[in-house]
């Protein structure tokens, strides 16, 4: 899974480039997944506000189907990265917003040299929007106009960012010196050490080698238990014994 986000102030256009990036990326015969951002404490918007009558009365998850789509509703905030790790199967994950909180490549829409300025970051890979009419590049950072372009930059600079949680576990101190050094190609997502991490069996003292594979099982299906239970704070380390 590749990801990246649209970031920009509110009424940029991040959400019609978005349209655009989603269609020329399925072009492409890539899958996509978008994860938007709603600041504050708003309702998401629905279209069948019977919907949230249902959520609005305390259940803990409505499913609302129609003949074309099915959408989950849950009462609760999910952290960013357990999103995004809910989607690792797809090629990529398009966010809007998250300016802050995301720690992977971003395009930035932006409508004059100010907003430029104010959105300016060291994983900010492209701008657009209107000051692409003015300018080509602000700081050596490509200002693109064809869709195309940003796609092609995505695919070769997106990749799978770090959970963003800044532990401080690994020698990149925190998730943006991490992403950094990700984008310069002198790390991989492979040196987040809360997304790979040391997993041991140990059956009747003795200790039993798991290959990447068999590793990765073991985690992604206890990491799915324990991240679905309420009251759990964001897990470091995990430890399961089960006596016979």
């Amino acid at each position: 899974m590749k990801a990246f986000a649209v970031i920009g102030f509110s009424k940029s256009g991040k959400t019609a480039l978005i349209e655009h990036i989603v269609k020329e990326l399925k072009s492409r015969s890539y899958s996509v997944a978008t994860i938007k951002h709603v600041h504050g404490k708003k309702r998401i918007d629905l279209a069948d506000k019977d919907t949230w009558r249902h959520v609005k009365a305390g259940s803990d998850l409505t499913i609302a189907i129609s003949d074309s789509e099915t959408l989950e509703v849950k009462p609760v905030k999910t952290e960013l990265w357990k999103a995004l790790w809910k989607l690792s199967k797809f090629d990529f994950v398009v966010l809007e917003g998250f300016k802050t909180e995301f720690y992977g490549v971003k395009i930035a829409v932006v409508r004059d040299l100010e907003e430029a300025n104010d959105l300016l970051d060291p994983l900010v890979i492209a701008f657009t929007g209107k000051l692409a009419e003015e300018v080509k590049e602000i700081n050596g950072i490509p200002v693109v106009r064809n869709i195309e372009a940003i796609i092609d930059l995505v695919e070769k600079k997106a990749f799978a960012p770090p959970a963003g949680l800044n532990c401080g576990r690994c020698k990149y101190g925190n998730c943006t010196e991490l992403a950094i050094a990700i984008l310069r190609g002198q790390a991989g997502v492979k040196d987040c050490l809360y997304i790979t991490p040391e997993v041991k069996l140990i059956v009747n003292g003795s200790e039993v080698k798991l290959n990447s594979f068999t590793s990765s099982i073991f985690r992604n299906v206890i990491f799915g238990l324990i991240s679905s239970l309420k009251g759990i704070d964001t897990p470091y380390e995990i430890k399961v014994e089960i006596k016979l």
